[in-house]
């Protein structure tokens, strides 16, 4: 013998909708693991990460993430590192990120024009954004560098880490 409850609606105790029907099949939740973690990758590289070149210029170094939702976004952040320069360089890194393969476009900027003399400098970078994606399909995102002049290292003996964290909507 088989059972059946039909509802419109699904209420907490305090008269909240948690659940709403329309009738067909169809189902609208109300704070159902919304702003929650779904899901968290992480990249690091301890390779060190240079460019001579003066244009912005995919590194390599990557990190993916396929939603579970359309509504979801990525929180992308980026730190570690150690800069070094053979040469008085201003460097720009940015994160890029492509949609199901479909090519890279700059999503925002972690180093800007930071000037060096030549030497070790130590320093370490972080940056991160809050990435609206609209799509279930696989997200790619990898640093893109340029300098000024001379060759610049912005992971010379250090790790560098993507972390990127799905949150639901």
């Amino acid at each position: 013998m088989a059972s059946t409850i039909r509802v419109d609606t699904l209420q907490d105790s305090g008269g909240n909708n948690l659940l709403v029907s329309n009738g067909s099949g169809s189902l609208t939740t109300n704070n159902i693991g919304k702003g929650k973690i779904g899901q968290v990758v992480v990249s690091s590289t301890t390779s060190n990460i240079s460019t001579s070149s003066t244009s912005l210029t995919a590194s390599g170094f990557t990190a993916s993430i396929t939603p579970s939702a359309t509504t979801s976004k990525v929180l992308v952040s980026i730190a570690g590192g150690k800069g070094t320069d053979g040469g008085a360089g201003r460097v720009d890194a940015h994160i890029y990120s492509q949609t199901g393969g479909g090519g890279y476009s700059d999503l925002f900027k972690f180093i800007d024009d930071n000037n060096q003399n030549g030497s070790t400098f130590g320093q370490t970078y972080s940056g991160a954004d809050l990435h609206t994606t609209n799509t279930t399909s696989q997200v790619d995102y990898q640093v893109y560098l340029k300098v000024n002049a001379g060759t610049v290292f912005i992971n010379n003996d250090s790790q560098l880490t993507i972390t990127l964290m799905e949150i639901l909507a």
